[in-house]
């Protein structure tokens, strides 16, 4: 079972620049696989932001994806990557 690491809240605002990103950063380990996940207060989603590649077919990956629909209660998850500057969603099912 996956087991929560680290939680850290953020709040990284700047009203003269007109943003604000407020969430919490998770590090939760799964297996033998620690993995680095975001989650914007104003977003419905989890973002994993380490590791960048991510084996859909490891049970580490299938353990972390369960915990985070399961406990975490988000049914979208979504990898960051960085090198490509997008986000690529977990495919469903």
């Amino acid at each position: 079972m996956p087991k929560i690491l680290e939680k850290r809240h953020f709040e990284d605002v700047d009203e003269e620049l007109g943003y604000s990103y407020i969430g919490d950063d998770y590090c939760i380990l799964s297996g033998g696989t620690k993995f680095s996940l975001r989650k914007y207060e104003d977003e419905d989603r989890v973002i994993i932001s380490d590791p960048w590649v991510v084996k859909f077919s490891s049970p580490d990956t299938h353990e972390l994806i369960c915990f985070v629909k399961n406990e975490l209660f988000h049914k979208d998850i979504e990898i960051w990557h960085a090198g490509e500057g997008g986000y690529e969603p977990i495919p469903k099912g």
